[in-house]
């Protein structure tokens, strides 16, 4: 009913609001259909899947494993935190104190030879395909291409030129040859 409604006042011929959009859109004109609808649909979907019954009678518990593990994740989520929230309040000065000289965070297994090479040759290569994908692709479109669609035009100017003379010298061959036929023969 309601996607009638808009059907019809869509397809009216001048609607009967102003065309400026308002600054407040809490309108109660506009917003109670929308209501209604939303609660429409919830009650009827309510109503539709408490009627209806199943074709299959759907399986309605978890594995103990399945559930064991998500009380598990739950719990240390709080875990962790709770953890969290209680290292905020021990920090006593406004920047943490990071000791700056550990083994995993100077990169003492990660040679810097190594370490800069791999990124720098991966880049070099990419942009040498990159830019030799632009030349060709440029030099394809100046080169062929730019021949055949250059000369596109003037083949196709030229073949009608020569239908056009062909079919006139078809139709004055016949004509003559009719003639000196007619002639000869009566």
């Amino acid at each position: 009913l309601y996607s009638l409604r808009v059907i019809f006042f869509v397809s009216m011929g001048h609607p009967r609001f102003s065309p400026l959009s308002p600054v407040n859109e809490n309108n109660p004109s506009v917003i109670n259909p929308i209501k209604r609808l939303a609660w429409g649909s919830i009650i009827a979907g309510l109503l539709i899947t408490s009627n209806i019954t199943p074709l299959k009678t759907p399986v309605m518990s978890m594995p103990p494993l399945l559930k064991l593990a998500a009380l598990l994740v739950t719990i240390s989520g709080i875990l962790i935190a709770f953890e969290l929230a209680t290292l905020t309040n021990k920090q006593f000065k406004p920047t943490p104190h990071l000791s700056p000289h550990h083994f995993s965070n100077m990169l003492g297994y990660f040679p810097a030879i190594i370490h800069r090479l791999t990124p720098k040759l991966n880049l070099a290569l990419g942009q040498a395909i990159a830019s030799q994908t632009i030349d060709q692709t440029w030099l394809e479109k100046i080169g062929p291409k730019a021949t055949t669609s250059l000369n596109f035009p003037l083949i196709s100017a030229t073949n009608n030129i020569q239908q056009g003379m062909i079919k006139t010298y078809l139709s004055l061959f016949f004509f003559t040859l009719i003639l000196t036929m007619l002639l000869l023969f009566y």
